[in-house]
Parts: structure tokens; sequence; C-alpha cells
């Protein structure tokens, strides 16, 4: 730290850093995402819906023993500079970076119809924290796949840590787990009307497996 005299000398620190109070991400993000379960899937979907996926599957605990939550999709995923830029940025501006329009894959883009993104602001991605205190975002994109733990931070809103790094895989899309979610108060059943309410015009939604790991449900 850089410190000067004034002609009174009188030493003078600056002020330096950004504190922020534990309520911030809420203000931020609002109640419901950080809070409501059903608003909380209705993001993470719109989330891979705007990745360009054409298949979400969802773990969900059943509350006797599994505690996994998970939203995996098929979408464009992101590269490691992608990931460290969005989550990275508050209030990231999805039309400017990104434009209005989904991009596929590659290998899902031929005949699809013209798809218009939901995100504006990129405030979905904090939906995570709806099921636990930490989250993990495994991302695989043109052959290379990095994996990250998000938690709550406390003199920052949120830190975030690289688990895997440039792995080499043969897939694409986009992975949001919660290995140890909390108690979640809505059923699998209700997770699935209230999907389909949200996304009547998007993918059918398809029935309830039971799955290890806990129940899936499949939206194609």
């Amino acid at each position: 730290m850089m410190s000067k005299k004034t002609d009174k000398n009188q030493l003078i620190l600056p002020i330096e850093g950004i504190l922020y109070d534990q309520r911030f991400l809420e203000a931020h993000v609002g109640g419901q995402i950080l809070h409501d379960p059903k608003t909380a899937i209705v993001e993470l979907i719109a989330n891979a819906w705007d990745g360009g996926a054409t298949e979400v599957k969802i773990s969900w605990p059943n509350g006797k023993g599994i505690r996994r939550f998970s939203v995996k999709d098929n979408g464009t995923g992101m590269t490691d500079e992608e990931f460290r830029h969005r989550w990275r940025m508050l209030y990231y501006n999805r039309r400017a970076e990104q434009g209005p329009q989904v991009v596929f894959p590659k290998d899902l883009a031929d005949g699809r119809p013209e798809r218009i993104a939901f995100g504006r602001n990129g405030i979905g991605r904090w939906s995570g924290f709806c099921f636990g205190e930490e989250y993990f975002v495994d991302t695989s994109k043109d052959g290379r796949r990095n994996r990250y733990k998000v938690a709550k931070g406390t003199d920052q809103p949120f830190a975030i840590e690289q688990v895997v790094a440039d792995k080499q895989v043969n897939r694409h899309g986009t992975l949001i787990e919660c290995p140890d979610c909390k108690k979640v108060s809505l059923s699998p059943e209700d997770a699935r009307g209230e999907i389909g309410m949200r996304f009547p015009h998007g993918p059918q939604f398809s029935g309830v497996s039971q799955r290890p790991g806990g129940r899936l449900l499949g939206y194609r």
C-alpha cells in the first residue's frame, strides 16, 4: 500500500477494496432465487435452454437419505475463460455479450429452429445456492472439461475454486450439482409440474423415474 504526505505533512493512507455485508448476494439476486426451489429450478433450466441444450436431466433429493441435487444439460458448455468471465461478473449482460440468439452445439444445430434466450443479467447462475451453501459447475466445451466449486463467501459475496482443469473429454454441456443438498420442500412431482407450467411451448417434459442418486426428471 502506497502512502503520501500532504503539504501540511499529514500522512494519507489510500482506501482500498470493497466490503460486502453477508446480505449483499440476496439483495443482488433476490430472495426467491436463493430460497424458493420452484424459482431456482426454473432459472437453472432456463440457463440450459439459453446454452443450446436439447436435453436436461435433473437429479432431485428424495428426502430419504439421498441428498444430491443436480441439473445436467447437453448444451454448448463453457470454456475456462468463458466461465471465469461470466461467473465472476455481477450483472453479467447476456444480451450484450452473447446476443439474443441461442447458439447450439455444432452436432445439434442442423435444421433446428431459431431460439431466443431467456437470460439477460445472469442472476440465474446463483440458483445453486438455493440447494446448499456451495455448489459445483462441471462444464465441457471444445473437448475440454473444467469443474469449479462455487461457495458463499465471508468478506466477498462468493468464492470460486477450480477443482478440475482442462481435462480432455468427448462431450459438451454443463452440470450444476449440490452433492449434499439441504432439505427441499418441493417434491419431484411438484417440480415437474412447475417446469411444465413455466415452459409450455418448449420441449416436452417426460415422466419421473427412479435412478441411483435420487429421482431423475427428464426434460426433453
